[in-house]
């Protein structure tokens, strides 16, 4: 995994969710963290003063990432403040529920609020932070899709489409960026957070999972998980999006120890892409993740 000791690191929506487990877990790993809010102040408050009460150091800073010039303020704010910036979480999401056979439930504001915030919010914090990251010898971005981007079923179909949109921008920004910064993308499945409590369990199991609910919490271990394999060691992971499945829960606390193997290479529209499978075991040797790195360029 990267070596975040010393890093500057900055997590949209890194209040609450997998945005906070993140936040926390960069900083136990010795990353200088920066978390963003839109909304959700006291969260963000509380989760900077849990990162100082570790001995870490953390910065608050608001900004709707749909709104370029307050990205380009917070990207400043967290150069300003820590000198440097080396790792960008594009985490901040957002949604509404509308069952998917519902097409006239889907709102006119829904395409702005909802691509505004997924799509163009990765855009924008990734256009602002890229000069700063090569200035300071390269950096490494992370943008957190969903499975519902791959599968079009989830919370509504604006949802999907928009976190579809996400894994073809992290496949451009790659290209366009590399080698300095490497840009990935994760692909979780549905995970236990403030959005989730929300909705009935019939609605996901109609319109999320087509039959079944297992949702996770965002819990420290699944975050280590989302660390080890999206700020990659390997110079051929650049641009890739990695769908995690989740075969045993994680339980709080478990130790996971993450392997790798090359399944496949080939050449596709002149470009040579790379087949990966990861593979995550607990301290009791159980299988409790596999990977698998999908569409991943620049070998």
């Amino acid at each position: 995994m990267a070596d975040f000791e010393g890093k500057v690191a900055l997590i949209t929506g890194g209040g609450t969710g997998i945005g906070r487990a993140t936040a926390l877990q960069l900083a136990a790993q010795g990353a200088v963290v920066a978390v963003n809010y839109s909304r959700s102040r006291q969260e963000a408050e509380d989760t900077a003063a849990e990162i100082r009460a570790a001995g870490a150091r953390a910065l608050v800073v608001q900004a709707d990432v749909a709104d370029d010039a307050q990205v380009r303020t917070m990207v400043a704010a967290t150069v300003a403040e820590f000198g440097r910036l080396d790792f960008l979480v594009n985490n901040a999401g957002r949604t509404r529920a509308v069952p998917l056979p519902d097409l006239d439930g889907v709102r006119d504001d829904d395409f702005t609020e909802l691509f505004g915030v997924n799509f163009q919010g990765p855009f924008y914090c990734s256009r602002a932070a890229i000069p700063e990251m090569k200035r300071g010898g390269g950096g490494h971005i992370v943008n957190v899709g969903s499975i519902a981007g791959l599968t079009g079923l989830g919370s509504s179909l604006i949802y999907s489409a928009s976190k579809a949109a996400v894994m073809n921008l992290t496949r451009g920004m790659a290209h366009s960026q590399a080698p300095e910064v490497q840009v990935n993308c994760v692909v979780p499945g549905l995970v236990e957070t403030r959005w989730t409590a929300t909705v009935s369990e019939e609605f996901a199991r109609q319109n999320i999972f087509g039959g079944t609910v297992n949702a996770g919490p965002a819990t420290m271990s699944y975050v280590d998980q989302m660390l080890q394999l999206s700020f990659p060691l390997k110079a051929f992971y650049n641009g890739g999006s990695l769908l995690m499945r989740a075969i045993t829960p994680f339980r709080s606390g478990d130790t996971v120890t993450f392997g790798g193997e090359i399944t496949g290479k080939r050449e596709e529209g002149g470009q040579g892409l790379v087949e990966c499978r990861v593979r995550g075991i607990n301290q009791r040797g159980e299988l409790v993740c596999l990977a698998d790195a999908v569409m991943v360029f620049g070998e």
